[in-house]
């Protein structure tokens, strides 16, 4: 499964902002009238470069006269645009911040990652896992869709398949009327046609099992498949 990226519309620099050697007193004095996307934190900026991060909570608890660099976290969990969605969440909640900076590759501040954002994309996640889990690759909400869907989809999506069952069938009968006279002729041939079609069924069951199981764990259905035409 392809793993998504972060993208801009998960990034926003509309956030407050503070140089290390700013007072505390002016930070919080700046933030009223601003129309911040995400306030849960404040990106320490020396210029451009992100240097630091201060939660809110951290800011309003603090001595009015201390300095920003004396509260902020000079190592706060930090990301490129490159980095996976779900990389950048648990990085986050393993060192216990609300926000996710992201850099370029020179260091200079992009944005912040807010936690509603990460909220969402841990959602997706979940949402896919279980995708994944219940033997579906896309997500559950195309299971539920399917689920749901009115009749005249529903005969859409599977008359296809029953056609080409019954088309099958009727190739198996063409093949058995082949051999009309040897069947006639060896009757007892005859008792071994339901052991066939039991043994077809069978390697089909355990195609479908393998594959199902092998989509939960995230393995292509592109190599599951070809093997699995090798062992029938």
């Amino acid at each position: 499964m392809a793993s998504i990226r972060i993208s801009a519309d998960d990034v926003t620099d509309r956030v407050p902002k503070a140089s290390p050697g700013d007072r505390v007193e002016a930070v919080r004095t700046a933030l009223p009238g601003h129309a911040f996307l995400a306030a849960d934190a404040v990106a320490v900026l020396d210029g451009e470069r992100f240097v630091g991060l201060v939660p809110i909570e951290r800011l309003l608890a603090a001595d009015a006269a201390e300095r920003v660099e004396a509260i902020m976290d000079p190592d706060p969990p930090i990301v490129d645009p490159r980095t996976r969605q779900e990389a950048a969440v648990w990085e986050m909640i393993a060192r216990a911040e609300s926000s996710l900076a992201v850099t370029a590759d020179d260091g200079r501040f992009a944005g912040l990652v807010p936690s509603r954002r990460l909220l969402a994309v841990l959602l997706a996640e979940h949402d896919e896992d279980l995708a994944r889990i219940g033997g579906y690759l896309a997500s559950s909400s195309r299971a539920r869709q399917a689920a749901e869907e009115p009749l005249g989809r529903r005969l859409w999506h599977r008359l296809p398949w029953l056609v080409v069952g019954l088309l099958g069938a009727m190739a198996s009968a063409l093949v058995v009327g082949a051999f009309e006279e040897e069947l006639s002729a060896n009757v007892l041939l005859a008792f071994f046609v339901p052991a066939v079609v039991y043994m077809a069924d069978a390697v089909g069951t355990q195609t479908e099992t393998v594959l199902i199981r092998g989509m939960s764990a995230g393995v292509r259905v592109r190599d599951v498949a070809r093997r699995e035409l090798l062992t029938g």
